[in-house]
C-alpha cells in the first residue's frame, strides 16, 4: 500500500476517532446531565427522608401522649366503676336500715320512746280546786287515749313502710 492510501486510511480513521470521540463528549456531557439531575433528586429524597423522620418522631410523641391519656382515662374509669360500686352498697345499707326503721315505726315509735307520768299530777297540785285538777285529768286521759287510739289504727293498717325501686317509701298493709 501506498503511503497516500495509508494516508487516506489514517485520515479516515482519525475522522471516525473524531466522531466517535464527539459522540463520546456529547454522550459524556449527557451522563454528567443526568448524574447531575439524580444527585439533585438524592438530595430532594433525602431532604424529604428527613423531613418524614421528623415527622414520625412527632407522631410517636403525640402517640405516647395520647396512650398517657387514654390510660389515665381508664383508670379513672374503674375507679368510678368502685366508687359506684361502693356507693350503692351505701344504699343498700341506707335502704335496709330504711327499711328496719319502717318496721319499727310500724311497731310505733311511742312504744321506744319515753312518755311522761301524770299520776303524780294530784300530788304536785293540791292546792289547785278540784275543778281544775280534774280538768287537767280529763285533757291527760285524752291525750293518753288519743296516741293508744292512733297506735291501734296503725297496727290495724300495718303501717310498715318498704322502700319500693325508686327508693321512696310506701306504706305496706
Amino acid at each position: 500500500m501506498s503511503l497516500s492510501k495509508q494516508l487516506e486510511n489514517v485520515e479516515k480513521e482519525c475522522g471516525k476517532l473524531k466522531i466517535q470521540t464527539v459522540m463520546h463528549r456529547t454522550k459524556l456531557t449527557e451522563t454528567e446531565a443526568e448524574k447531575d439531575t439524580i444527585c439533585a433528586e438524592n438530595e430532594e429524597l433525602r431532604k424529604n427522608i428527613e423531613k418524614l423522620s421528623k415527622e414520625i418522631a412527632e407522631s410517636r410523641v403525640d402517640m405516647l401522649k395520647f396512650k398517657l391519656g387514654f390510660e389515665k382515662s381508664i383508670i379513672k374509669i374503674k375507679q368510678a366503676g368502685i366508687r359506684e360500686k361502693n356507693l350503692e352498697a351505701i344504699n343498700e345499707k341506707i335502704v335496709k336500715n330504711n327499711c328496719e326503721l319502717s318496721i319499727k315505726a310500724g311497731e310505733g315509735f311511742t312504744n321506744l320512746t319515753p312518755r311522761p307520768s301524770f299520776a303524780g299530777l294530784d300530788e304536785l297540785l293540791p292546792e289547785v280546786p278540784k275543778t281544775t285538777r280534774e280538768k287537767a285529768r280529763e285533757i291527760m286521759g285524752l291525750v293518753l287515749i288519743r296516741s293508744r287510739v292512733d297506735i291501734d289504727l296503725n297496727k290495724k293498717r300495718g303501717a310498715v313502710f318498704m322502700p319500693n325501686k325508686k327508693n321512696t317509701f310506701k306504706q305496706t298493709n
